[in-house]
C-alpha cells in the first residue's frame, strides 16, 4: 500500500510539474529489469505516464490527435511480472488508464474518434492473470449522434478473467467487474 501510495503521489507530482506545457508529454518510471516502454506522440494535447516495476513489463502507448478536439491522454500503471499494455488513440477525446497487479496481466485498448466532439474513454483495472481488450470507434461527421459522439467502457477484474469490448458509433457506455 505504501509503494502505491508513493506510485500515486509520483504520478501526481510529475504531471504538476509539467501543467504548464500539456503538449506532447510523457513520464516513465522503470524499477527492475527488462521493462520496455515506447511511446510515440504526435501533434496536440498528448500526455502519457507510464509506472512499470518488477520485470518483462512492456508498455506501447501511440497518441495521435489533431486541430479539432486535441487531448489523448493515457497513463499506466504496472506492477509485477509479464505485464503488457498496448494504447492505441488516434484524434479526438481519447482518455484512458491502466492500472495492473499481479502475473501476466495484458490490455489492449484502440480508441479512434474523429472529432465532432468525439470522446473515447476506458479505464481497466486488473489484478491477477487478466486480459482485457477494449475497441471503441465513433466515427462522428456522419452519425446520427452527431455533436454528442461518445465511447465509454471500464473493466475491474480480480482473479484468471477475460474481457472484450467492442464499441462502434456514438453514445455507448459500458461497464464489466469480474471477481475469480
Amino acid at each position: 500500500m505504501k509503494m502505491m501510495t508513493a506510485l500515486a503521489l509520483i504520478l501526481a507530482s510529475s504531471s504538476a510539474a509539467y501543467a504548464a506545457n500539456l503538449n506532447n508529454e510523457s513520464f516513465i518510471q522503470q524499477v527492475g529489469s527488462n521493462n520496455t516502454a515506447t511511446v510515440a506522440q504526435n501533434k496536440g494535447n498528448n500526455s502519457q505516464a507510464t509506472v512499470q516495476v518488477g520485470q518483462y513489463n512492456g508498455v506501447l502507448s501511440q497518441q495521435t490527435g489533431g486541430i479539432t478536439g486535441q487531448t489523448n491522454n493515457s497513463g499506466n500503471i504496472q506492477i509485477g511480472s509479464d505485464n503488457l499494455a498496448q494504447i492505441t488513440q488516434k484524434n479526438g477525446n481519447n482518455n484512458q488508464a491502466t492500472f495492473q497487479v499481479g502475473h501476466a496481466n495484458g490490455v489492449t485498448t484502440t480508441q479512434v474518434s474523429n472529432f465532432a466532439t468525439g470522446t473515447n474513454n476506458s479505464g481497466n483495472v486488473q489484478v491477477g492473470e487478466n486480459t482485457a481488450t477494449t475497441t471503441q470507434t465513433s466515427n462522428a461527421p456522419n452519425s446520427q449522434f452527431q455533436g454528442a459522439t461518445e465511447n465509454n467502457s471500464f473493466t475491474a477484474q480480480f482473479g484468471s478473467n477475460f474481457a472484450t469490448v467492442t464499441q462502434t458509433g456514438g453514445r455507448n457506455t459500458q461497464g464489466t467487474v469480474q471477481a475469480g
